[in-house]
């Protein structure tokens, strides 16, 4: 029987009155592995679709709360026979965790399906509703982060368990010959276990890093590493260990700008704002918000495991490190 998975959207933000309220759930809907992004004063979030077609939903809202689907990246993924089961199928498989990024008047997404060949996505759109045109097809990056740097360098941040930092060609045809390529954060005693989920924006000239950790005997949490140089060293702390709205276990997500409501804005659109998060629960990921009176903003998309989930994750992780070996 497929799983269905909600996701809970959890925002810290700074409300302007009180009339600014909002019920939870906002979206009892399938929307796990969000990324969120903003553009002047539009948010736009991609979500995860796995072996669903049409995939990698792009959603749009003004205020974080009320969100709409605007269209697809792409209508089939055809690497293998089973994505049209023949001779099996892709449960479970396909569009994973997506990173949107929006640079020089246009929007691009990188994804990598769980399956042979191991290849990644990339796409690019003028118009977040579309249409997407494929740019190329660069190696696997595991739960991975697009990063478009202040010279003009690309970077990918992926991985599970160590996260590796790779530079791409400027024009994102491929993986950069000579270019930086090497592991940038590590687990150790305290981070052991699950530990994947990129994220990563620049505010400030300093590099902050979203992971999610599900330590070994542990619970799921979700941290911030930062670093002054791309390549760290990095420190990390523990921003989210809480069960918003009953849903243990939030985490997975991204840090986003709102427009603050005293004291002008932020430049860019992935500044400072949502932590957005993913889990698995039984019957899936809702979104919901969570507000806090203040100058700034912060807000996040949280969702909750099940054991379910987190035994077919295993397995996939199983998958991933026997490949690898």
């Amino acid at each position: 029987m497929r799983k269905i998975f909600f996701a809970i959207i959890s925002l810290l933000l700074s409300l302007p009155a009180a009339a600014d309220t909002m019920t939870n759930p906002v979206i009892w809907a399938d929307v796990p592995d969000p990324d969120v992004i903003r553009v002047g004063d539009d948010y736009y979030m991609v979500t995860t679709t796995m072996h669903l077609m049409p995939g990698a939903p792009v959603m749009h809202s003004r205020d974080l709360v009320n969100w709409r689907t605007i269209g697809y990246v792409f209508d089939r993924i055809e690497d293998t026979p089973a994505y049209s089961m023949d001779g099996g199928t892709v449960y479970g498989k396909g569009q994973w965790a997506t990173s949107m990024r929006y640079h020089d008047g246009r929007f691009y997404v990188l994804f990598s399906p769980n399956d042979e060949p191991y290849k990644s996505y990339i796409y690019t759109a003028e118009n977040p509703a579309g249409p997407w045109t494929l740019v190329s097809r660069p190696r696997h990056f595991h739960d991975s982060s697009l990063l478009f740097d202040d010279d003009g360098r690309v970077y990918v941040f992926s991985g599970s368990g160590t996260i590796r930092l790779t530079e791409l060609e400027p024009d994102l045809s491929g993986v950069k010959e000579g270019g930086v390529d090497c592991d940038v954060i590590r687990t150790d005693s305290v981070t052991a276990g699950l530990h994947e989920g990129s994220r990563v924006v620049k505010h400030n000239g300093k590099y902050y890093a979203m992971i999610i950790n599900w330590p070994n005997g542990g619970a799921r949490r979700q941290l911030c590493y930062r670093a002054d140089k791309i390549t760290g060293p990095y420190e990390r702390m523990t921003v989210l260990l809480d069960n918003p709205g009953g849903f243990p276990y939030a985490a997975q997500g991204t840090i986003v700008s709102r427009r603050l409501v005293v004291g002008g804005d932020f430049p860019g659109s992935q500044r400072r704002g949502p932590r957005a998060h993913a889990q698995p629960r039984a019957l899936g990921r809702r979104m919901a918000h969570g507000g806090r009176a203040g100058r700034g903003t912060r807000a996040g998309i949280h969702g909750v495991y099940t054991p379910q989930r987190r035994a077919h994750e295993a397995v996939r992780i199983g998958q991933l490190r026997r490949r690898h070996a």
